[in-house]
């Protein structure tokens, strides 16, 4: 049987009482049974926010030194953890006009990595790009090789012009390659683009005055043992290996006699001399008269 209320207005079902009743809550029981679901969610909203302070206390507990209390360091970190908001994934458009952008920076060529892409020149692989597997907080990551952003200034420019970078965008980044020494920056979608447009002026020799300052200022701003880190570094990375050479070539290079390459072991020729097993796997060369070579 269907359930009906008294209206002063008109006699009809709950839900058409509670949308034309136009008395007052204390003359209307549609209009009451309105006001109880409203104070049905204020007492749930309560209830939430009561469980929320409960976790809250849990958790600074756990982080305070001192057991059982939440110190303002703990709460702060809690707020600063329930107000972390991760950034979206990129969209398929926003990918490819970083790959876009990146081709225009660096004049190479794409290649596929698990979570972003590769850029790869005739000197090597330049850059990569990480947009998925990141920092929290980060919706791009840009890792560099100094060496080989540009031939247009001296290294010990380019590598404070990426301090300079570093020092712009300090947000820590994921460990993408174990073993790099790359630098590596975290950045929003809009600076990556950005970041990527100044790595084109930096090959081209075309960046502006105020980079230009800025470097200088760095430059100026580092202490004696910096500035001497910064050249050994410098020298260090000038060494890097550019590209890949057979090992009996490097040690033709060097002045070292390679005619033991062309037999084997047991007398005969040997059919592909630099793959000679009795000597392509040595990391010493050089006889008496000869230079030493490691």
């Amino acid at each position: 049987m269907p359930f009906a209320l008294q209206c002063s207005r008109t006699k009809t079902s709950t839900m058409l009482a509670m949308e034309r009743c136009s008395n007052s809550a204390a003359r209307c029981s549609a209009c009451l049974i309105s006001g109880s679901m409203r104070s049905v969610r204020v007492a749930v909203l309560l209830a939430a926010m009561g469980v929320l302070v409960a976790v809250m206390q849990m958790y600074c507990s756990k982080l305070s030194p001192r057991r059982g209390s939440a110190g303002p360091l703990a709460r702060m970190e809690f707020l600063s953890h329930l107000g972390r908001i991760e950034p979206m994934p990129l969209s398929k458009r926003q990918r490819d006009e970083l790959e876009d952008a990146a081709l225009k920076a660096f004049a190479g060529s794409l290649g596929p990595l698990a979570n972003g892409f590769r850029i790869q020149t005739a000197a090597g692989q330049v850059a990569a790009v990480y947009w998925s597997d990141l920092a929290p907080g980060n919706e791009v990551e840009v890792a560099l090789a100094p060496a080989r952003l540009t031939d247009r200034y001296d290294l010990p420019t380019t590598q404070a012009w990426v301090a300079t970078v570093k020092a712009k965008f300090p947000s820590a980044c994921n460990v993408h390659k174990h073993g790099s020494d790359w630098p590596i920056v975290g950045l929003q979608y809009g600076e990556a683009l950005a970041l990527l447009s100044d790595c084109q002026k930096l090959r081209k020799g075309v960046l502006t005055s105020a980079q230009e300052a800025e470097i200088a200022r760095w430059r100026a701003a580092q202490s004696p043992e910096e500035s001497i880190a910064a050249r050994l570094a410098a020298e260090l990375e000038a060494l890097r290996p550019r590209h890949s050479h057979a090992v009996i070539d490097l040690v033709r290079h060097a002045g070292v006699s390679v005619d033991r390459w062309f037999v084997r072991a047991d007398g005969t020729p040997a059919v592909s001399p630099r793959s000679n097993p009795a000597y392509c796997y040595n990391w010493s060369f050089g006889r008496s008269q000869e230079p030493a070579v490691a």
